[in-house]
């Protein structure tokens, strides 16, 4: 429960700071289920003056590769968020421009993410 609060005092805190200068984002949910969404929509509100694109991994329209290649191809730099643990393993295996790499809603995330150096 603490770390809980400590991690959303830490994202809803600092996030916005650390924010500032972005105009683009994009959020990738793992699934589109309550909480997610829940967490999704507090990061749009908490962030109104960047643009989120917003990517649904259970969605059957794009594959997870496609995602994946539209995110390394952005031109600007801009935040990643993903939310939940198929959006973190996501993250943790593309390659991207930016270095402003998010990841929130994971149980036990240095078991899941390989890569330290921008999680």
């Amino acid at each position: 429960m603490i770390r809980s609060l400590y991690a959303l005092f830490i994202i809803f805190i600092m996030l916005p700071s650390v924010a500032y200068g972005f105009n683009n984002g994009a959020i990738i949910l793992s699934k589109n289920i309550i909480p997610y969404r829940t967490a999704a929509d507090s990061f749009k509100r908490q962030l109104p003056h960047i643009k989120f694109n917003e990517y649904l991994l259970d969605d059957m329209q794009r594959t997870t590769e496609q995602i994946l290649e539209e995110l390394k191809n952005e031109k600007d730099d801009f935040i990643l968020l993903g939310i939940g643990p198929e959006a973190a393993l996501l993250l943790d295996r593309g390659n991207f421009k930016t270095d402003h790499i998010f990841f929130s809603m994971v149980l036990n995330p240095e078991k899941l993410i390989k890569k330290k150096k921008n999680l």
